[in-house]
């Protein structure tokens, strides 16, 4: 039954702003502790074990430190969604750094762990220099503990490898949507879009999130992709799911390449999104414009593949591969490496009109 009356929502939005400014914000800090929204300290472990020191102030990619035990559970068990984040996320310019307090042959000793051994670079801190600069600076304690640091130098997002929206929130950094001073701005309203999503007050949540959206689509870039889910699965619309995001790409997206990419690939691989819809991320792809273009192509490389066509899918992603620029080289021919194999697989049958 469809509620009419959305939960207490009747504070004023400023207010709701500026109380969670003051309980958030890093410019409210009581003290000199290191919070989200700092600038990074200096990094100078004691030995580098494997690889180099990241680059703070790279204006790529982005740079994750974490702070481990060799051999801690937690710690261990954090290394398999470090090395996912890296193998996903290493070609597109992060840089990951493991930082233990333990010796140089410890630090060797969990190189060698198989598959659970740690991918990135490793740092011994046997003096404790660095752990005092990060991790007593954030007055944290318990392992693992990882900072991620932004283009430029600043500390955006503090807490653990275990954390439920780790990699989600790495894949954020990467794509230079993770601000926490702006992103606090938007919570209070994307709070109340999921609280009045809850209780199936949809109007109600599609307005609040209507509005985070309004003020920054690239910062709220989850706010609609959880709005399009709403709609498709709890409010069981997908006819209205499908037609309000391809409105929403062409009319806040369409200047925004990276975020029709992650739009299109939320329709066409996020294996929540049922029943799916390829017409609809084919209307989104067409919101990017040139069809020559890099993204572009490899967008329609996907849907290809999608459809089955992967011979076409190797043709387009080809392209994409080959006008790509260094940097996005590897992440666009891990791509074409899959299409490459699928087309083996595919029977001769299947090559009809493939050239």
């Amino acid at each position: 039954m469809l509620l009419t009356t959305a939960p207490a929502m009747k504070t004023p939005l400023r207010t709701l702003l500026v109380a969670f400014l003051l309980a958030h914000s890093p410019a409210f800090a009581a003290d000199d502790k290191l919070v989200a929204g700092s600038n990074a300290p200096g990094f100078a472990p004691k030995v580098m074990v494997r690889g180099e020191a990241p680059d703070l102030k790279s204006e790529r990619g982005c740079a994750l430190i974490v702070f481990w035990k060799s051999t801690e559970g937690p710690s261990r068990q954090a290394i398999a969604p470090l090395n996912r984040a890296f193998r996903e996320f290493g070609p597109r310019g992060m840089q990951m750094v493991l930082v233990a307090d333990e010796d140089e042959d410890a630090v060797k000793s969990s190189m060698k762990g198989g598959d659970g051994a740690p991918l990135g670079a490793l740092a011994s801190d046997k003096d404790g220099t660095t752990k005092s600069d990060w991790l007593n600076a954030a007055k944290l304690e318990g392992l693992p503990r990882a900072f991620i640091v932004a283009r430029g130098g600043r500390v955006i997002w503090i807490g653990s490898p275990l954390d439920d929206g780790f990699e989600a929130t790495v894949r954020k950094a990467m794509s230079g949507r993770f601000d926490p001073a702006s992103r606090a701005k938007l919570e209070p309203v994307i709070r109340a879009a999921q609280k009045c999503a809850e209780v199936r007050n949809f109007p109600e949540a599609y307005k609040h999130w209507g509005e985070a959206i309004d003020a920054d689509p690239g910062l709220a870039l989850d706010a609609v992709i959880e709005r399009y889910k709403t709609t498709l699965l709890k409010e069981g619309n997908a006819a209205a799911a499908n037609e309000w995001i391809v409105d929403i790409a062409k009319k806040r997206y369409s200047g925004d390449q990276a975020g029709l990419v992650q739009i299109v690939e939320m329709l066409v691989k996020d294996p929540e999104v049922k029943p799916r819809s390829l017409e609809t991320a084919e209307k989104v792809v067409e919101a990017m414009g040139a069809k020559t273009g890099v993204k572009s192509m490899a967008m329609q490389a996907l849907l290809a593949s999608a459809k089955g066509d992967v011979r076409s899918a190797v043709d387009l992603q080809t392209d994409a591969w080959m006008a790509a620029s260094a940097f996005d080289k590897p992440d666009l021919k891990r791509a074409l490496d899959e299409y490459r194999a699928a087309a083996k697989r595919q029977p001769a049958a299947g090559a009809k009109g493939g050239g």
